[in-house]
């Protein structure tokens, strides 16, 4: 029961250098799941005027297919809500690493500057 990737993200080529501070080595598609979905006719949006003229199998019909949509726009939102959680678990382990080479060259120049400060005291 091990869900596939998303098919809405792409991997993207890693970074080539450490400079490359503003990529992330995913992309998502945004791409609605709300679009071109709309009820079918006859389904749960019934109100009491019409609901004499459908039929009940009728009702049950476009209730059922109501049901399908909604499972599928679930689907896809699980997908999306997936992707996105992927793309910030990625995107805190690049500021992760950017922020520990920060560290190790602020050490670094921390260490330079000492050095040069002691040489011009003597």
């Amino acid at each position: 029961n091990k869900k596939q990737p998303p098919s809405n993200v792409t991997p993207s080529p890693s970074p080539s250098s450490s400079n490359d501070h503003g990529s992330s080595s995913r992309s998502i598609n945004n791409s609605s799941c709300y679009s071109g979905q709309q009820p079918p006719s006859g389904s749960g949006n019934i109100n009491a005027s019409n609901a004499g003229n459908a039929s009940a199998g009728n009702v049950v019909l476009g209730l059922r297919q109501e049901v399908d949509r909604l499972k599928a726009q679930m689907v896809c939102l699980e997908r999306q809500n997936d992707a996105k959680g992927k793309v910030l678990e990625d995107t805190t382990a690049q500021l992760k690493a950017v922020n520990n080479s920060r560290t190790i060259y602020q050490s670094q120049l921390n260490s330079a500057l000492q050095q040069r400060e002691s040489e011009l005291s003597k």
